[in-house]
């Protein structure tokens, strides 16, 4: 099975380089296009998902630039009749009104950079346009380039077939400019993507959601149904050697029994929160206040993070826009040795995070019990989110239209 499904991927890459080289004239001929400015077109994940740093400035644009039409472009069908039913502008990738558009933009945002051909989205029909990778978390974990090195050895082969993707499929290959909050990231940004991209000193766009004013119906409902209890949001990062398989409620020691009535004495609830890439791992309901929350249960993740009381998380650079929050985090790095060997090593000493650190499901409920976690110190936040929030939106806004010729 697994000779096959390679044999498969290679004849598809085969496919797509001979398409692409009767495609290269059109390519070429777009340079010839005069793009607008003031059409800018934003996607997320693959143009499967409708969040993160792309909605939050599209959605502000929206609601305070109209001098600057803004289009979401996407795959996803139930995403398009959404923000159709929603009035906001939007088209599918692939239809004639979608290609269009992508050709006559003058700024694209995505979430995700570009890479060796190994990348998010199709740029093909985007020669000329102005790339901007909002990108979608702090680089704690190896990302880009780095990554890369870490499953794929250079040869003189592979830069052989990397040469001729560019020459045959060169949209593959379009890089541009990518946002950074911290000075302290900087660094590893530019190991992770080189002179692929130029730097962008600003706070993500969707840190203004954690200063917004409407919450999340599902956090009204569990204020309702448990009395304002305390709200701990558990939210560990997605495992590359685990895909879809990940439960931390089955290793660590975990009694759920024991964590339920620690739960109930104290008035608080604990809701699990997935990566959605671990989203069909098999985590259900696992008692009263131990709940599992997915995509579908809110609108925007950022506007129901503001309103959690404590974050538990492990890798994710959940912890860096929390510390935003001035609110307790506890670092839950059970599988720490696991981590680093099989899914990616870090950029930097991970003791470094100054944050509550407890390696089992014991040691979480003694930390809970006795409260010994904390809230971010001012020279924490200063190291990692130096950068005032709140307008975030609108200082990113002005960057862009000042260079946006």
């Amino acid at each position: 099975m697994k000779n096959s499904n390679m044999q498969q991927s290679k004849w598809n890459d085969v496919k797509k380089l001979i398409q692409g080289l009767f495609y290269l004239p059109e390519w070429h001929l777009q340079r010839l296009h005069k793009r607008d400015k003031n059409l800018w077109i934003f996607d997320a994940w693959s143009g499967n998902r409708y969040s993160d740093n792309p909605r939050a400035l599209y959605e502000y644009i929206l609601a305070h630039r109209k001098d600057i039409r803004a289009v979401w472009i996407t795959n996803n069908d139930a995403v398009y009749r959404r923000l159709k039913e929603e009035g906001k502008p939007v088209t599918l990738r692939s239809c004639k009104e979608g290609k269009a558009i992508q050709k006559d933009a003058g700024v694209f945002f995505c979430t995700h950079g570009r890479l060796n051909g190994e990348s998010e989205g199709d740029l093909q029909y985007m020669n000329g346009i102005r790339y901007i990778n909002l990108w979608h978390g702090a680089p704690l974990k190896q990302i880009g380039k780095d990554e890369r090195r870490l499953v794929v050895k250079t040869t003189m082969w592979k830069r052989i077939k990397t040469w001729i993707r560019r020459c045959l499929v060169p949209w593959e290959f379009i890089h541009g400019e990518m946002i950074n909050s911290s000075p302290f990231f900087a660094p590893y940004f530019a190991s992770a993507f080189g002179k692929d991209y130029k730097m962008i000193d600003a706070a993500e766009p969707r840190l203004d959601k954690l200063v917004s004013s409407g919450s999340e119906c599902l956090i009204d409902e569990i204020k309702r149904r448990f009395n304002h209890p305390t709200k701990i949001l558990y939210m560990p990062t997605f495992r590359d050697s685990q895909f879809g398989a990940f439960n931390p409620f089955a290793e660590a020691g975990f009694d759920r029994e024991r964590i339920e009535n620690l739960l109930e004495e104290q008035n608080s609830v604990l809701l699990y929160k997935s990566h959605f890439l671990d989203s069909q791992n098999g985590v259900v309901q696992i008692s009263k206040r131990i709940i599992v929350i997915g995509d579908n249960d809110y609108d925007d993740l950022y506007t129901f993070i503001k309103d959690v009381d404590i974050l538990i998380t492990d890798y994710s650079s959940v912890y860096f826009d929390f510390l935003c929050l001035r609110k307790p985090i506890i670092l839950f790095p059970y599988d720490y040795d696991e981590y680093v060997q099989h899914s990616r090593p870090f950029y930097f000493d991970y003791q470094l995070m100054e944050a509550k650190k407890v390696y089992s499901w014991q040691e979480m409920e003694d930390c809970l019990k006795n409260k010994t976690y904390y809230p971010p110190s001012d020279a924490e936040i200063q190291r990692f989110r130096p950068l005032p929030i709140g307008n975030c939106c609108e200082e990113l806004f002005n960057k862009i239209i000042a260079n946006n010729d």
